[in-house]
């Protein structure tokens, strides 16, 4: 599939690869999904033919052809079968192994802010998704789901009565994430759910509710053994906003809270000690502190998370596909004089390149790649580092942390002192972006140290997209006679929506402030449906490096 061909063979091809799915050997069966994962891509609608055969393959009995067919049938979705696919998943998901429950809800929830014909069909497949999904569940689905919440006026009546009636269910203690979920919606928007209208407007059968009940189920989630910390916490918080919202039950709430005080978890007692301290003070300060949480503002890169493909499907960037990382604004490499080398996608064929390219370019020669993976010992280990001019000195740098740099006092400068620029060793720093596509995003704070000809950079990157990223990597070449020296990142997922950003600190060595720094970075991550992508930038935007 890798070659082009005429769209006639393609699609004759693909419907050979449908007939594989009704072969009864697993292992035919495997190699066609996985080919038809790789052909989606390509051309879907071909693909499209084959989807009721795939669907029936979310039943085999083969661990590793559920999980094929489960990433092809979120790759199948658009937004005319969305309902439908919808539909399967979730029937899949009811019965599904824990160890797909996660990566599960988490496509659902991408593929319903994806394709999703409503917010009110959004937000029931959501729920139901929590529902079935149990304790399996990414964290940052559950903040995305409280942000729709917040988002949509129209539906936060029905999405609060939704999931009250979530917390009416007897095994909530394997169902955390859509407690956390219903503990937020009811203390944000408690008083819908016993405002006259809203009842009267709500299609299933009326709840029959006091303040007074929605107070003992709080209280019941907050003193269960089986409550994971963060749910008593949500719950803990739902019960003071509801002080604010409720009349009559603001005197069962303050006693609960004065309980909890003296409770054996210091997280518990310190919120309701300080939540305590509140009744003691004008009612006016708590109702200010307590009022509804403004919307939060989606990410800039939360609408294009996934790339589109001819005829719709959830599907990620071709690691294959991305330019040369080696050549300046995207030049390809001349094949007849630099032939790939083997074993290219693995990190002995990158340094090749490296050394095709050093050989080729010496003007420009020498890029030395910097990883976080540790560099093999030994006598033949050292030739080749040594070949390839790659940095081998045995200095472990501490890392550092990437914020500011700048100490707790600092924060008080405006009342007077030196006004030095120079903070911890270093100068204040510029931040820029050095990568921001398909919702990645790579800022570089540089700064200049004390020692001489040395820059030092914090990076901090940044997922803005609906879906999680994992094993992500980054490795970084610079020009001779620049070395750089990296620090172990601080991990290696990145949450959506920005939650969870990933830092590292870079060691600029031997660098000419009077000259024009550069970098070549390369980044890989894995998306949520197990695709590898490759992002590849030329760093030239540094500041000038002489007036830092």
């Amino acid at each position: 599939m890798d070659v082009k061909s005429e769209s006639g063979l393609r699609v004759l091809a693909v419907n050979i690869l449908g007939r594989f799915l009704m072969n009864p050997d697993k292992n035919i069966r495997y190699v066609a999904l996985n080919t038809l994962l790789k052909t989606v891509h390509l051309d879907n609608t071909a693909v499209q033919r084959t989807r009721s055969t795939v669907l029936d393959c979310l039943k085999d009995p083969d661990v590793s052809i559920r999980r094929r067919a489960m990433e092809l049938s979120f790759a199948l979705v658009n937004p005319t079968n969305v309902k439908s696919m919808a539909k399967e998943l979730l029937t899949f998901l009811e019965t599904a192994d824990n160890e797909f429950k996660q990566q599960c809800s988490s496509s659902l929830f991408v593929m319903c802010e994806k394709y999703a014909p409503s917010r009110k069909w959004q937000m029931d497949t959501m729920i139901k998704a929590l529902r079935l999904s149990g304790n399996y569940v990414s964290d940052y689905v559950v903040a995305s789901l409280i942000q729709l919440i917040g988002e949509c006026n129209d539906q936060q009546v029905y999405a609060v009565r939704e999931l009250y009636r979530c917390l009416r269910d007897a095994d909530l203690d394997t169902k955390q994430p859509l407690v956390q979920v219903a503990c937020w919606s009811v203390g944000e928007y408690g008083d819908l759910l016993v405002s006259s209208s809203a009842a009267a407007d709500d299609e299933r059968e009326p709840l029959d509710l006091s303040e007074r009940e929605i107070v003992r189920i709080l209280e019941g989630i907050i003193r269960s053994k089986h409550s994971l910390l963060v749910t008593r916490e949500y719950a803990i918080n739902a019960a003071m906003k509801l002080s604010t919202r409720f009349s009559d039950a603001v005197e069962p709430i303050r006693d609960l809270l004065e309980q909890m005080a003296t409770n054996v978890s210091i997280e518990i007692q310190q919120r309701a000690a300080e939540y305590t301290s509140l009744f003691e003070k004008p009612q006016q300060f708590r109702f200010g502190i307590m009022e509804r949480m403004p919307v939060v503002k989606r990410g800039s890169a939360a609408d294009h998370s996934l790339s589109d493909v001819e005829g719709g499907g959830l599907t990620v960037p071709n690691a294959d596909d991305t330019d040369d990382l080696l050549g300046y604004h995207g030049e390809k490499r001349d094949a007849r004089k630099k032939p790939s080398p083997k074993h290219s996608d693995s990190l002995l064929g990158i340094l090749d390149d490296i050394s095709i390219l050093a050989s080729d370019s010496p003007a420009e020669n020498g890029h030395s790649w910097q990883t976080n993976l540790q560099q093999p010992t030994g006598n033949a280990a050292q030739d080749i580092l040594n070949l390839l001019d790659l940095d081998t000195s045995p200095s472990t740098p501490k890392a550092r942390p990437v914020t500011s740099g700048m100490s707790a006092l600092d924060d008080f400068a405006f009342l007077g002192g030196d006004d030095s620029s120079m903070t911890n060793g270093k100068h204040a720093g510029v931040t820029i972006t050095v990568l921001e596509k398909n919702g990645l995003k790579i800022e570089f704070t540089v700064s200049r140290s004390n020692d001489a000809d040395t820059v030092e950079v914090d990076v901090v990157v940044n997922n803005f997209t609906v879906e999680e990223f994992s094993k992500f990597d980054m490795k970084v070449a610079p020009i001779k006679p620049v070395q750089v020296v990296l620090s172990q990142q601080s991990g290696t997922s990145l949450a959506g929506h920005g939650l969870s950003p990933i830092h590292q600190h870079m060691t600029l060595r031997n660098v000419n402030f009077k000259a024009p720094l550069k970098l070549k970075l390369q980044v890989s991550y894995q998306t949520f449906s197990g695709a590898d992508v490759v992002e590849q930038a030329i760093v030239s935007n540094f500041p000038v490096l002489d007036q830092l």
